[in-house]
Formats: structure tokens, sequence, C-alpha cells
């Protein structure tokens, strides 16, 4: 049971020690008071001085040098004081050539002189007759009317010619509009009648909302990621500094219980996070305030009921990710080894939030469940002046369940002893790579094999495709094999970890082979009713994306028999190496069975780089990697994936188009069926080993907690 005097007691003594750092009460006072002024108020004065200086110097534009502009044309650009002409040099021997070789080389000449910065624009000038229809009105034909065509060039990568090109579209404009109205009076008709669609443009919001709009987005980012950097440095020292200094394991031999010392520095790490939010609201509130001004002369936008609003979104991520934090730094053994770890954890906790610049994104109740996104669309939408009720709470009450699951997975990763005393080799590759068991035997480290696992997807991601696209059956044999099977070969042949102890790859008995053939055809079930009803109902995958899935489908006998050893066999041992292997068995060792679970179900969704079909690739992983520790091997897994995968090759288009089809009748068969198969399957699988009798529960081959294998 936790004490939590003894709680505060920790806390009170790390916030008081934290506090005392210059360099942290530097980053959570300078950063925000600074920041967001030099940021939002600077950027926004020099842009606008920036404009304002471009209207002063004008915008030169380049016309075509021994052919007059039209009066009309001269007196439109002269209304205008911040444009002036300039003629092209270096034109005269084009003149003597004919009209066209002297039109496209005046063009090329006012292109570069516009690309080269000499001037803003240019513009080439045309007169043509208009041909008129038969019929048309003498008065008309009398007058012989020609029209101007005239071609703008301007260079889109530079501000001044974008500024240059308005002035002069606006000027050409209203000439034209004159020139129009003239001809239409002398033939004694109004520009309505001529007019049968007059289409007029009017927004509903104001220059304030729109500024909002797009700014908001950036507004919740910034706030997240400032306000978490008053708890970034702490988090490292709280635990790796104090390795460093050798002042954990004074605390560590204290009374106080483990949980109770992790739950105080948690509390620190907590209130410096949201300490430094209030302050970089206070400094937003100022900035956002001044930059309305700047566009509307609006009032303060960041009333004190709105910062509240956002106060009260932003407290569950800030809580989740110092949870995240907190965890990462517990596996660091040095203030640099800390850096490098909580780094990637810190910038992957914020990529969901680029999800809210998406066009069209807002803050619903299936937005509402996505961790960091929810907070940054809940930032928007109070700042708009849009948050729903029901979406606000639902945000709010899924942070707060997802912050209560990274704290709980801090407490028990915290509360391991070996975490803390795990002994880790020092030299070369294995520094990262290997850790030492109880008995001295080779184990691979959780860094290490998330490590190579970033490796293979990237891999996945840039190489894996193109291969595939190439030619499908040997591209799917070079990605499974070279991607995936030789990367994890070589961490361990290079670690010196033995292949049976690094992948888990021990014998099975019959009963289990049984076992997971029932599992993977429940599996099956499973897998096809998500992706079907699920995945339908609430991703809506494009009609593409569909007839993608249906042209990969082998056609044919000879195309089934080439595709089940590449899209079977060759996943069920290479994904299953990768996933089930090295990363489930080193994960299960460092941090518990059901944190390795869904790390490794996750990183096996993850890794097929799918994004309609990630619910049921998730669940599936699951379930392989349930199979993989109950079985106390990776073979189970390896054949539930065999089967899945040859079963749903056979029959498993069949099945597709029958479901939707069937209704709720063959839907709830599937169910059935699906439980049936899992229970049965699982039951086999963790009752009966090799030799016939119940296993029972290893133990945990890492060092136990020890004082003097922390400098090692």
């Amino acid at each position: 049971m936790i004490r939590w005097s003894r709680v505060l007691l920790v806390g009170t003594k790390e916030l008081r020690d934290t506090l005392r750092d210059r360099r942290t009460l530097l980053m959570m006072v300078l950063v925000p008071a600074l920041l967001y002024p030099l940021g939002g108020i600077a950027i926004t004065q020099l842009t606008l001085s920036t404009m304002a200086r471009l209207d002063r110097e004008g915008y030169e534009v380049a016309v075509q040098k021994g052919i007059p502009l039209p009066v009309a044309i001269t007196a439109a650009l002269g209304r205008d004081k911040a444009l002036s002409t300039r003629e092209v040099p270096d034109v005269a021997k084009a003149l003597d050539r004919s009209q066209a070789q002297a039109q496209a080389q005046a063009q090329a000449q006012a292109q570069a002189q516009a690309q080269h910065g000499t001037v803003s624009v240019g513009l080439l000038l045309e007169e043509r007759p208009v041909a008129l229809p038969d019929g048309s009105r003498p008065e008309l034909l009398a007058q012989r009317p020609t029209q101007i065509h005239a071609e703008i060039l301007y260079d889109s990568t530079s501000p001044r010619s974008h500024n240059g090109l308005d002035h002069l579209r606006k000027a050409l404009d209203s000439e034209s509009r004159e020139r129009r109205l003239k001809r239409l009076s002398d033939l004694s008709l109004s520009e309505e009648a001529i007019t049968p669609l007059k289409i007029v443009e009017r927004s509903l919001s104001s220059k304030k909302m729109t500024f909002l709009s797009f700014l908001s987005p950036v507004i919740g980012l910034l706030l997240i990621l400032l306000s978490l950097v008053g708890a970034f440095y702490p988090a490292i020292d709280l635990v790796a500094g104090e390795r460093e200094r050798g002042t954990l394991e004074p605390l560590l031999s204290t009374p106080t219980s483990r949980l109770e010392i992790l739950a105080g520095k948690y509390s620190c790490l907590a209130v410096l996070a949201l300490l430094n939010c209030v302050l970089n609201l206070a400094s937003l509130a100022l900035t956002t305030g001044f930059m309305l001004q700047k566009v509307e002369g609006a009032s303060l936008v960041m009333t004190p009921r709105v910062l509240l609003t956002i106060f009260a979104g932003t407290v569950p991520v800030l809580l989740l990710v110092t949870a995240l934090l907190l965890l990462a730094a517990v596996f660091a053994r040095s203030f640099k080894d800390a850096q490098n770890l909580m780094t990637p954890v810190y910038m992957a906790c914020l990529v969901p939030a680029f999800g809210a610049l998406v066009p069209e994104s807002h803050l619903t109740s299936a937005t509402a469940l996505y961790p960091v996104l929810n907070t940054v669309l809940f930032i928007k939408e109070a700042l708009t002046g849009t948050l729903e009720l029901v979406p606000a709470f639902l945000a709010i009450g899924a942070g707060l369940f997802y912050s209560f699951l990274g704290i709980a997975l801090a407490a028990l990763v915290f509360d391991r002893p070996e975490i803390i005393g795990t002994r880790v080799m020092d030299h070369g590759l294995s520094g990262m790579a290997v850790q030492v068991g109880r008995g001295g035997e080779l184990r691979a480290t959780v860094a290490g094999a998330l490590g190579l696992y970033g490796i293979c997807l990237a891999l996945m991601f840039h190489v894996g495709p193109r291969l595939q696209m190439a030619n499908l059956p040997w591209g799917l044999l070079l990605t499974e094999i070279g991607l995936l099977l030789v990367p994890v070969l070589l961490y361990l042949r290079l670690a010196g970890i033995p292949l049976r102890d690094g992948l888990g790859l021990h014998p099975v008995g019959i009963r289990q082979v049984l076992g997971s053939g029932l599992v993977g055809l429940g599996g099956l079930s499973l897998s096809l009713f998500v992706g079907t009803f699920l995945t339908e109902a609430l991703l809506h995958p494009p009609e593409e994306y569909t007839e993608a899935l249906k042209a990969l489908a082998p056609h044919g006998a000879a195309e089934m028999l080439v595709m089940l050893p590449i899209a079977a066999v060759l996943p069920a041992i290479c994904e299953e190496a990768l996933c089930r292997g090295l990363l489930l068995q080193a994960a299960r060792q460092a941090l518990g069975a059901p944190f390795a679970i869904g790390l490794s179900g996750f990183a096996f969704a993850l890794l097929h780089l799918d994004p309609y079909r990630f619910p049921s690739l998730l669940l599936m992983g699951c379930v392989l990697s349930l199979a993989a520790v109950w079985g106390r091997s990776i073979v189970p897994a390896m054949i539930i994936h065999l089967v899945n995968n040859g079963t749903l090759l056979l029959v498993g288009d069949v099945l597709q188009r029958r479901l939707p089809q069937s209704g709720w009748r063959l839907g709830l068969l599937l169910s059935g069926v699906t439980l049936c198969g899992l229970v049965a399957g699982f039951a086999l699988i963790r009752i009966q080993a090799p030799d016939g009798s119940r296993r029972r529960a290893l133990p945990c081959p890492e060092q136990p907690f020890a004082p003097s294998s922390w400098s090692s």
C-alpha cells in the first residue's frame, strides 16, 4: 500500500532540488517568455514591415523594348504608384526577325529578367483583331474591335514577384473593365445585359476567425511541445542524474518503497509540466492578442474562460507524456543515455498531433479517442469557439485513461529490481544490444530490439514497395528475407546471442501444434470480421484501396502455388522472427508479459504499413504474441501465422464477398467459430508442454538488483 505522506515527502524533496537548478528555471521561464514574442510578434512585425518596404520600393514591370505600350495600359499602370516599367534591353536584333521569333525572344528575356530579380514581373502585350460572327451589328463591325492579349511572367518563388503580380493584375483588371464598359456604352448596352450570372462572394467568418482557424493547430502543438520542455531535463536528472551522482542507491535503501519513490518523482515532474503550461498560456495569451489586433483590431481572444478550458484539455496529455518520459529515463544508465532514449519518445508522442493540420479535422467522438491528437483538436476548437461538450468530455476522459495506463506502466517497470540493476555490456555493439542474465547468458535489450525494428520498418517503407512493384513474387521474397530475417540474424550473430535464446525457438508438443492450428482458424475469422465490418464502418477505405487488394490476390492454381510459400510460409518465419522472436523476448524479460504482448502486437500491425487493416492486424498481433508467451516458444506463433495466411489466400476472397451479403447471421457464426477456436486452441497451447507436463512460469533471467552493476 502506498503511503502518501512518503510520496509527498519525496515529491517535495525532488521539486525543491529541481527548482534550485538554474538551467531548469531558465527553460521554464525564459522559453515561454521569449519564444512566443519572438516567434509571434517579432515575425508578424517583420512580415508587415517587409511588405511595407516592398510597396515603398515599388515593382518594376519588364516590357518589350521597341514596341510602345498602348496609352490606356500606360495610364492604368501609372495610376498605381508602386508600379514602374522598364524596357527589356538588347532586343533590337530580335525586332528585325519575324514577329513570332521576336515574340519568343522577348518572352525569354522578360522571363529571365523576372527570375533574376532585376524586375518584379514581365508583361508581354499583343493586340489581336476580334473575329466577329456573321450577322453582327453594323456599328460593331465599323469599330473593328481588337483585343489586347496580356501575358504576365512572374517568379512563383519570390515574394516581391508575387506582390508585383497582384499590383499588375489589379491595374490591368481595372483597365479591362473600363474598356468593356466603354464598348458597351457605344453599343447602348449595359454590363448587366451581357452578364446572365453575377457571382458575389461573401465570407461569413471574420478575419480574426480566419486567422485563428489557420493558427490554432500550430498553437496547440507549440503549447504541448513547450510545456513538456520544463519536465524533459528534470526527468533525466531525477533518474539518470541520480545514478551518475550515486544518490539513487541510498534513496532505494530507505524504508520508502519503489512505488512511493516513483510516485514522488512523477508528482514532481507533473507539477513542473503543469506549471510550465501555465507560463506558456500566459505568454501565449499576450502574444495572440497582439497578433489579432494587427489582423483586425480585435480585442484579446484569450479570455480567462478560454484559458481555463485549454488548460483542462492539456492536463491529460501532459500527464501521459510525462509518465512516458519517466519510463524512458528508467532504462538510461547515464545522462547522455537518457537523452538518447527520451528524445525519440518525446518526438514520437508528438507525431499524432500533426493530424490536426489536416484540412477539415475536427474533434469528434472518434478523434477524441486518439491520444495527443485529441488535445490539439481540443485547443483548436476552444480557440475558434466551436468546442462541443460531448467530444470535449470524451477527449479529457480518454486522455486521463491513457495517462493512467502510462503511469501504471512506469510503476510496473520501476518496481522490477532487474530494471535498475541490469548489467549492460560496454564494448562494441553489445554495449547497447546485449545484457547479461542471471546465469551469465546473453540477452537482447529492449533498446537494441527496438532499434533493429526501427531499421527494418524504415527498410520496409523505403525499399519494400519498390521491390514489390517491380515484381510481386520476387519482391515479397526479397522483402521478407532481406529486410526482416537477415537483419535479425545479423543482430544475433554480432551480439553473440544464441538463436534459441534470442528468438525463443523452443520445441513444442503435438497438442500445442493442434492448438496453434485451432487458434489460426479462429484468428482468421477474427481478422475477417474486424477487417470487413469494423474497418468498413470506422475507416471507410476508398474503392481504389479495395481494388488494389483484389488485384494482388492470386488468380489460378499456378499463381496460388507460387504465392503460398511466399505469402504464407515466409511471413510466418521472417515476421515472427522479428516481432515474436527478438522484440517479444527482449520486452518480456525486461517489462513483463502484458506490456510485451501489447508492444509486439502494435509493432506487428505497424510493420505492414496499412492503416485500413491496422485494427485487424493489431488484434492478430496480440493473439500471436499471447500464443508465444503461453507456449513459451515462438513456434506456436509461427504455426498460427502460417494457418492464418494460408487459409486467407485459399478462401479469404470468397468469404470477403459473402460477408457483406450474408448480414448478421454469418457474422454471428464466425464469432462463435472464433471464440471456440481461440479458447480451445489456447487451452491446448498453454497446458501441454513438450514433455507432457504443465509448464510453470520461468524465472526472470536478468540480474537481480545489485548496486555494483550501476557503473558497469
